[in-house]
């Protein structure tokens, strides 16, 4: 069994859980994401918040003019009368006569109010699939209904700068790690093409000493190559440890009171995840992407109580919307806020119709949430037209495909040019959604031509590449030396060296005879150098 089989075979399924309730190597790789955000975006970071098993979306964020049309019909006339909020008790919004939120919402819909909180209506994808687990995948892979990735959508974009990865990590340019996952279990949105690319972190109060601890020698055996591996796995997990606690310390406690009394955070889980993130942050980890969860949203039965304002559902919102305006709150009083936007999302909404159990079944698209101070703000599409008979098994129609919420934020909050884009997406493009305020948002990459960094090397796709990979590079004219090299720096072929015009120019890279590995692309025009890396498989 060689290293990569190994790791493909064995380390995925436990590195996750290696280090019981501490934190968790799975891997990292720099991303045409970080990339960007280092070039262009300054350090933009993304906070992803899951609401596992399916939110009803229609009793999240209601559409008060479909009360009469279908919402306030009986359960066996195809409307939800059992479950409906009374409309005297919803939290009105500014700016919209016809959508509230839930009364448990009020951090949420202070967020909203303010300027800091929109939603995007109706997300979902075509041919929607029921079953939790694979639209959960399905959601974490940005795949459609019928196609089946091992990889995630972060987890491509993570590898896509960052190839080698985890050779030579971490480093003194890069200490910290690039995702982190705030739970036990790494989710697959974080997969890369030969392992996960995030690591999880479950206790900021503890460090468990694992450098030198070991012990017992390693046998000269193919086990013992392995176990050896599963040590190196184990020294860089310490390393990054080290710099996770070191930022929680730098920022030991939490600011906002908007999470709620002490009881209250101990019984909220999101809170939690979403306090020692705000910590992190001001902490000064550089890490780019945090993803939380929150379980419970399967409400099939006690959805709510007869009084419909109050039961599982209200209590979970309740949750849900303390954490959120409470980690926004910290943000804002830490002086990190405008680095910061957040996600919030589910594998699927509910039916329109409710059941007999005071409950609602799973059903197709639901509003995506999205807070941070730099959002437009505003609501996204429009309300669900609901009338009976006008949606299939009275599903909320679809507006939206979630992978435009996805392609918008990495365009504009991480500034990925079109061919990253491509990349990440396999090469389809999604509508574009402007979610961010003129002026809050990084200059794309594309636009970095007509500025002053007229030298760089500013792509190379695909990567990794199987027989050519398109180099995109910027010269501010002259003469321009681009060679490649293996990963020791041994020169193994010249790419281009003449005299060159000013401008952007487009130029491939064969593999022809080269082996498959890890390769440098460094170009020189005059004192200007940049290198990056390019994997042919």
């Amino acid at each position: 069994m060689n290293r990569r089989k190994f790791i493909n075979n064995s380390v995925k399924a436990c590195v996750s859980t290696f280090f019981l309730d501490q934190l968790t190597q799975s891997s990292f790789a720099q991303s045409t994401l970080m990339k960007a955000i280092m070039a262009s975006c300054t350090d933009n970071i993304l906070v992803i918040v899951q609401l596992a098993g399916g939110n009803d979306g229609l009793n999240t964020i209601i559409p008060l003019d479909q009360y009469s049309k279908a919402l306030a019909l009986p359960n066996s006339s195809g409307g939800r009368s059992n479950i409906l909020l009374p409309e005297t008790k919803v939290l009105t919004l500014s700016g919209l006569s016809n959508t509230a939120f839930h009364p448990s919402m009020s951090g949420l819909r202070d967020l909203y109010n303010s300027g800091s909180m929109s939603f995007v209506q109706g997300c979902g994808y075509p041919n929607p699939d029921f079953s939790h687990f694979r639209s959960t995948d399905i959601w974490m892979t940005g795949s459609d209904s019928n196609q089946f990735l091992k990889t995630g959508w972060i987890g491509r974009e993570l590898e896509e700068s960052y190839p080698g990865f985890p050779a030579g990590f971490p480093s003194a340019q890069y200490p910290d790690p690039l995702a982190i996952q705030l739970g036990s279990i790494v989710s697959l949105a974080f997969e890369a093409s030969t392992t996960s690319t995030a690591l999880a972190v479950t206790d900021l109060s503890q460090d468990y000493e694992l450098l030198n601890s070991f012990g017992d020698a390693i046998d000269n055996t193919r086990s013992g190559e392995n176990l050896a591996y599963l040590r190196g796995v184990a020294v860089d997990t310490d390393k990054y440890n080290s710099r996770i606690l070191a930022a929680a310390k730098a920022q030991s406690t939490n600011i906002s009171k908007l999470y709620g009394t002490e009881a209250e955070i101990k019984d909220n889980p999101l809170a939690m995840q979403l306090q020692g993130a705000a910590r992190l942050i001001k902490g000064g980890l550089t890490t780019r992407v945090y993803m939380a969860s929150m379980s419970g949203f399967d409400t099939h039965a006690a959805q709510t109580e007869s009084d419909t304002t109050k039961g599982t559902h209200a209590t979970l919102l309740d949750k849900v919307s303390k954490a959120i305006s409470g980690f926004q709150d910290d943000l804002v009083k830490m002086g990190v806020n405008k680095k910061v936007t957040g996600m919030v999302f589910s594998e699927f909404g509910r039916r329109v119709n409710s059941n007999g159990s005071l409950g609602s079944d799973h059903g197709a698209s639901m509003p995506v949430m999205l807070f941070g101070t730099e959002l437009a703000g505003g609501m996204y599409g429009t309300n669900p037209n609901l009338k009976p008979g006008s949606v299939i098994l009275d599903n909320v129609p679809m507006q939206h495909d979630f992978r435009s919420v996805y392609y918008s934020l990495l365009k504009d909050w991480f500034c990925l040019s079109e061919a990253q884009l491509s990349n990440v997406f396999g090469g389809k493009s999604y509508p574009y959604l402007s979610l961010f305020k003129a002026g809050a948002v990084g200059i794309n990459e594309d636009d970095l031509f007509a500025s002053n960094r007229t030298n760089a090397l500013a792509d190379l796709y695909p990567n990794p590449a199987e027989d050519t990979a398109k180099l995109v590079f910027t010269t501010s004219g002259g003469d321009v030396n681009i060679e490649l090299l293996d990963a020791t720096g041994t020169p193994m072929r010249t790419v281009i060296n003449k005299n060159i015009s000013a401008g952007k120019h487009t130029i491939g890279i064969e593999k022809e005879n080269l082996k498959s590995g890890l390769y440098l692309v460094k170009m020189r025009n005059g004192s200007f150098q940049e290198t990056k890396k390019l994997v042919f498989r």
